[in-house]
């Protein structure tokens, strides 16, 4: 069987690994959601929309659709995050 391809027209090495780490990172996604309201009500289910969790469905989604490009996106914008967070800890 032949590997199916990527957005840029690569082959996914690992195709079955793909699939379970977009289906664990939509999980988890859920998992955060339930839990974060059923702690906090409507503001737990308002912290789901940070970009760290909105990166989470975009990647998970990128990696069911087996598309580089999605899954990039979903890294590009928790990267963003991540250095601007880090960069303001800094300078404390």
């Amino acid at each position: 069987m032949a590997h199916p391809k990527n957005s840029t027209g690569k082959p996914w090495h690992r195709p079955g690994l793909a699939t379970a780490t977009g289906y664990f990172l939509l999980a988890y996604f859920a998992f955060l959601l339930v839990f974060r309201s059923s702690l906090r009500g409507l503001a737990g289910a308002y912290d789901v929309i940070w970009a760290c969790n909105v990166a989470l469905v975009v990647a998970g989604i990128g990696m069911l659709y087996k598309n580089a490009a999605i899954v990039a996106s979903g890294v590009g914008l928790i990267s963003m995050a991540h250095f601007l967070w880090y960069s303001s800890a800094s300078n404390r």
